[in-house]
């Protein structure tokens, strides 16, 4: 369950407080999101991503969209299209229960990052170090710390779009754990990407989830329909490299 602290996204942390039963659904309803999109993302790790050598290779689209929100989400030194960093890149096409989903595998702060990506979100597993081979006291320093080194959870850059993320976690980060900025913000009705951060720990690999929320657009895009038909044709044949 998501930790029930609350937190604002454009200031500092606000102190614990309790929720009501509207609010409970509401978290719970986010809850049920955050746990169908880990389990497509495992279903289609399961079944494989194929490999390609270089990023043009990927679908126009998402390739740009990729870009596009990469320069929102994370930090310059540790984004997966940062020209200076040695990236795998790969691709997975959508089943009748996996969405169309983009791969990065690399390095960068000091931590082993895979980033999976759909038409509606951006995981972040950090691989390396595994968060719960740290001391359980240590645990939430360590989140803040690697949040910062991979996420922009301060940025100014553009005024409308302005934020400070924080965190508000549980007395104990374990697997299972799973935590947010505004936890009873339902992600299908934020008005913008700015609104909410998740993050939680899945299969033993701290994660941190970002939200591909289009402003003042309700629900999410169809993600089985994110690489266009003549890519989705070649390659549901071609088979390739699978990791």
């Amino acid at each position: 369950m998501l930790a029930v602290a609350l937190a604002t996204c454009h200031g500092a942390a606000r102190q614990e407080k309790p929720v009501d039963a509207e609010q409970q659904i509401l978290m719970k309803e986010a809850d049920n999101l955050i746990i169908a999109w880990l389990d497509a993302v495992d279903r289609a790790t399961a079944a494989g991503f194929v490999r390609v050598e270089r990023l043009d290779q990927l679908p126009a689209q998402a390739r740009a969209d990729s870009v596009h929100w990469a320069q929102y989400f994370f930090t310059d030194a540790s984004s997966p299209h940062n020209p200076a960093l040695q990236l795998a890149h790969s691709f997975h096409l959508a089943r009748a229960d996996t969405p169309d989903l983009v791969r990065h595998d690399y390095r960068a702060a000091a931590l082993a990052l895979r980033v999976v990506e759909s038409r509606n979100y951006t995981f972040v597993f950090i691989e390396q170090p595994p968060i719960l081979e740290t001391a359980a006291e240590k645990r939430k320093a360590v989140v803040e710390q690697t949040a910062h080194a991979v996420l922009r959870m301060d940025d100014a850059r553009w005024p409308q779009l302005a934020h400070t993320w924080r965190f508000v976690l549980p007395a104990l980060v374990e697997e299972g754990t799973r935590f947010s900025t505004r936890p009873t913000e339902l992600p299908e009705g934020m008005p913008s990407w700015t609104s909410r951060v998740d993050g939680g720990v899945h299969h033993g690999e701290l994660y941190f989830l970002c939200y591909k929320k289009r402003d003042q657009m309700q629900g999410f895009l169809n993600s089985q329909s994110w690489f266009d038909p003549e890519f989705r044709s070649q390659h549901e044949t071609s088979g390739g490299e699978r990791r």
